[in-house]
């Protein structure tokens, strides 16, 4: 009886779920086969502003400039991305070519001692010629938490930090840990500036 159960409910959400005519493939060998659906009057039905999106993912673009690139808006982008949620992964996929694009590179020049400190310090804390800072945890003492410019304005580090964490995802479309390090070197370098003063 429960084997009925199960396929009824199966069923109930196959008939529920609308089946989309495919309009065509696109095939690439970093994420096999992304089938667009056809729509009458959508921007996506002209197969070269969607490979224009995909070149602008695989070329490190993040979403504003790649839909500025294509020539579409950000309604049209997340009409699309609703239409398409296969489509993420495809992006995702894209993304890497930069990755593996720069570690190549990395890779090729590591017999450079400036580039080999460089990687060391990045992938290998413990070898870093600086300290690097969790933007989360409590500030160096080099810097003071709060900084209070003639009673008028109160900065909070902390809040320095969050926001800069905030603009690297937003404006460089970074992920979670580049925009820790995005905001760890900004800090780093106010911390910098204020031991001249």
């Amino acid at each position: 009886m429960d084997g009925q159960i199960k396929k009824s409910i199966t069923s109930d959400s196959e008939v529920n779920k609308p089946k989309r005519e495919i309009a065509y493939v696109i095939k690439d060998p970093l994420f096999d086969e992304f089938n667009v659906v056809k729509s009458a009057n959508a921007w996506w039905m002209d197969k070269g502003k969607v490979d224009k999106l995909i070149d602008a993912f695989k070329s490190g673009h993040i979403i504003k400039t790649a839909i500025i690139y294509t020539g579409i808006s950000q309604d049209q982008w997340r009409y699309f991305n609703e239409t398409h949620p296969d489509f993420s992964r495809v992006k995702e996929a894209c993304e890497e070519v930069q990755t593996f694009k720069a570690m190549n590179t990395v890779n090729i020049n590591l017999d450079d001692p400036t580039m080999a400190r460089w990687f060391m310090d990045r992938r290998h804390p413990k070898f870093a010629s600086k300290v690097r800072t969790d933007t989360d945890a409590p500030l160096q003492p080099t810097i003071s938490n709060s900084i209070d410019v003639g009673n008028i304005i109160n900065i909070n580090a902390g809040e320095i930090s969050a926001a800069l964490r905030d603009i690297a995802r937003q404006v460089f479309g970074a992920n979670e840990e580049d925009s820790r390090a995005i905001s760890d070197e900004v800090m780093e370098g106010l911390s910098q500036n204020e031991e001249k003063v």
